[in-house]
């Protein structure tokens, strides 16, 4: 039998939330670097501009983990997310057999998700509810919990290889 592997990338839309953090990132650094100057304005012996340059770094590492793509890698029965920040540094989030998903249906399919409403989420998806967003629940680190994602029609058709229709209902 022939390896199947399906690779797709889902980017992050930027949310409120997300600006809130990074207009309260800029607000932070700029209090912090006012603060670090004044001495520097009374003649004081500090040279505040190094302490300035390090706030700048770690305010700009701040604004990169902002900056989100998440990668599904599903290779014969296995998927494997990934969060890649910035679109440089990668991070393997999640990883599961999808033969051990419970369900997965559309997000907005209340028959067959509507017993799992309790559950966390983890939501590796853009953030907003499209035609190709779906939820499925399984178990992970012992935990049971709802996952979102946005699958194309090629994962999912692979997903279908290894899941039973009573398991996966695709949205037509």
């Amino acid at each position: 039998m022939e390896d199947l592997y399906v690779e797709q990338i889902v980017e992050k839309e930027e949310t409120k939330k997300d600006r809130v953090k990074k207009f309260i990132i800029v607000i932070i650094a700029c209090a912090v670097s006012m603060i670090l100057s004044i001495p520097q304005l009374f003649g004081g012996p500090i040279n505040a501009s190094p302490l300035i340059i390090i706030v700048a770094v770690i305010a700009n590492y701040f604004f990169k983990k902002l900056n989100i793509e998440y990668e599904y890698l599903y290779t014969n029965g296995i998927l494997d997310i990934d969060c890649i920040y910035n679109k440089s540094k990668r991070k393997n989030i999640f990883s599961a057999q999808v033969s051990e998903f419970i369900v997965m249906a559309h997000i907005d399919d209340t028959e067959h998700l509507s017993g799992y409403s309790a559950l966390p989420i983890k939501d590796f998806s853009s953030g907003e509810v499209y035609g190709n967003t779906y939820m499925f629940i399984t178990y992970y680190n012992k935990e049971k919990v709802k996952v979102i994602i946005e699958p194309n029609e090629k994962l999912l058709k692979g997903m279908l290889m290894y899941m039973t229709p009573k398991k996966l209902f695709i949205r037509k």
